[in-house]
């Protein structure tokens, strides 16, 4: 679930935990309209999900997940570089990088 960290923080720590990173395009993440963006990624909802699945199990989630109205996107994708990148109208700049800045000191 997202916890204190947000959306990105808490993905990051799912991430890290897997020995992965990410590439995320910030327009696919599902947003309340009423919020910016600032807000919105650093909000802690009590609802959210963050979730990791291989791609041909992504549609059958989402169509599931919508039965109990429980809205989801496919945000990104998992890669093996250690840091998490997100795009944002065409600009990606990295969030997080687990080799300079690792969120756990392990």
């Amino acid at each position: 679930d997202i916890s204190n960290p947000g959306i990105l923080g808490t993905l990051e720590m799912l991430l890290e935990t897997s020995g992965k990173g990410a590439n995320v395009n910030l327009l696919d993440i599902p947003k309340n309209e009423n919020m910016d963006w600032a807000d919105w990624l650093k909000s802690y909802p009590g609802s959210g999900f963050v979730f990791t699945a291989p791609e041909d199990k992504c549609e059958f989630i989402k169509e599931y997940l919508a039965k109990y109205s429980i809205e989801a996107n496919v945000v990104g994708e998992v890669t093996d570089d250690l840091t998490l990148n997100v795009t944002y109208e065409g600009q990606t700049i990295e969030v997080f990088n687990q080799n300079d800045n690792p969120v756990f000191k392990l």
